[in-house]
């Protein structure tokens, strides 16, 4: 079986191809969600934990590796494996988003209860203002591709302008195997799944997606423009990988 390493934005289909991918390779043989957080909460030196020989030494027995890591932990494991992440419109990753985190536990995680607790333009403008939102929703894609999180040298979201982010993303995002989007998912993932030997399924069913929520042109225009705000850096990034995917 090939190795492969898939770097999981959020609501970006990656659920799907996870589950796609435990059938073929086997549950003991994949890695997916938080698993790559396994023993950091109790790790004696936390800003350690995801140094490159740990990590290595740690999971490079899996032959799927997949969770919501950015390229800093994803390029340790890049040049031996096939390579992949999707992309997706940044608002209505957003909004995606937003409406997912209504619907699950409050106290599960604190960004369940901000977004339970808080209007949608609410919780867009805490996107501009306070960090404990504002990694989860502001350029985050672009913000994944560039360096992201759980990586090993301790480095976050403050510590980069907005121009290096930019430029990172761009130059990383040619560095994977494959990049597709969400809007154009079933090509994507029969491309990735014929790469890596997976056979193709015979339904096409998209997992963990969330509930009915209203479209981006259905909302007022301050909402709309807090939306373009948040996504500023990505937008041209993902307009660049959907005009490929067109082709």
């Amino acid at each position: 079986m090939i190795p492969a390493i898939f770097m999981h934005i959020q609501k970006t289909a990656g659920t799907t191809i996870a589950s796609l991918a435990r059938k073929h390779y086997g549950p003991e043989n994949i890695m997916t969600h938080g698993d790559h957080l396994c023993g950091y909460f109790d790790a004696v030196n936390p800003s350690q934990f995801f140094r490159k020989d740990d990590i290595l030494a740690r999971y490079r027995e899996k032959l799927f590796i997949s969770g919501h890591f950015g390229y800093s932990f994803c390029s340790a494991f890049m040049a031996d494996r096939y390579s992949f992440t999707f992309l997706r419109d940044p608002k209505e990753r957003i909004l995606s988003c937003y409406y997912f985190f209504r619907t699950q536990n409050a106290e599960e995680f604190p960004i369940y209860k901000i977004a339970k607790s808080n209007s949608l333009e609410n919780f867009l403008e805490l996107g501009l203002e306070q960090y404990n939102v504002r990694g989860y929703i502001w350029n985050a894609q672009a913000w994944q591709l560039a360096h992201g999180y759980c990586n090993c040298d301790g480095k976050g979201l403050p510590q980069f302008s907005e121009t290096e982010i930019q430029d990172l993303a761009y130059k990383h995002i040619n560095s994977f195997s494959f990049v597709g989007t969400v809007e154009n998912f079933l090509r994507g993932r029969d491309k990735v799944f014929k790469a890596l030997g997976i056979p193709l399924p015979i339904v096409n069913r998209k997992l963990n997606a969330t509930a009915k929520r209203p479209a981006v042109k259905e909302l007022p225009k301050s909402t709309q423009y807090l939306l373009h705000k948040l996504t500023e850096l990505e937008q041209p990034l993902y307009e660049c990988v959907a005009s490929s995917q067109a082709d």
